[in-house]
């Protein structure tokens, strides 16, 4: 250790950079073509723009760019972020059925499907407004008495994941049917799945978008 200090001291008085670890062979660097003096007394084997002594040149660390975590799941397009497995509801289904697996499935919405096809969707809320508060008798009556039809809020499964969450911000609801261009229903996605997939800002105008709805009401 005390040699290869010495060496280093001599380099630096001949003007040559040079770097001491406890652990490797000291390296040094010399700017200038080097001279035939220095590398004869200290045995020096240079190369056109460093000099070795006893190891490899140094590597230079460089610093990694790339996308944060968040950034990384970011997704753009609803299919990729959607849940295919969608509980359903017939429309000729009664209400109490209706219900039973809306409370079985923790969820305040089901899309009404004729086969594949998407025909409306009926809450929580339109049972309570709709049946419940009209003394309609559950056990009879269909889920196509009191499901909305017309004006139903959908979204492609192709469409672009911000353009959904501005449509759940427009319409006060925190989960959308999606379809294929047939208007086959292919799955549904909720708030939370904007809420995990998308970026911060637009996740964060979402949640408080749809967090304002009246009365707090279950869509």
């Amino acid at each position: 250790m005390r040699t290869r200090r010495a060496s280093v001291e001599a380099l630096a008085g001949c003007g040559v950079e040079a770097s001491l670890s406890a652990t490797s062979a000291t390296c040094v660097h010399i700017p200038a073509s080097p001279g035939t003096s220095i590398a004869g007394s200290l045995g020096v084997k240079f190369s056109p723009q460093s000099a070795e002594f006893g190891c490899a040149p140094a590597k230079v660390r460089r610093p990694q760019h790339g996308p944060s975590p968040k950034e990384a799941k970011v997704a753009h397009h609803v299919k990729q972020i959607m849940t295919a497995k969608v509980e359903t509801a017939r429309p000729d289904m009664t209400l109490k059925e209706a219900a039973e697996r809306m409370r079985l499935c923790d969820i305040g919405m089901l899309p009404v499907c004729d086969g594949q096809k998407i025909i409306g969707a009926i809450t929580d809320r339109d049972i309570a407004i709709r049946a419940t508060a009209e003394g309609s008798d559950p056990e009879i009556t269909a889920v196509s008495d009191v499901m909305t039809a017309s004006g139903i809020c959908f979204c492609f499964e192709d469409d672009d994941v911000k353009d959904v969450a501005a449509l759940m911000r427009d319409r006060q609801v925190r989960r959308i049917p999606v379809v294929d261009r047939k208007k086959h229903l292919v799955g549904i996605v909720s708030l939370g799945d904007i809420a995990q997939h998308s970026d911060e800002r637009t996740a964060g105008a979402t949640l408080e978008g749809v967090s304002q709805q009246a009365h707090g009401a279950t869509r």
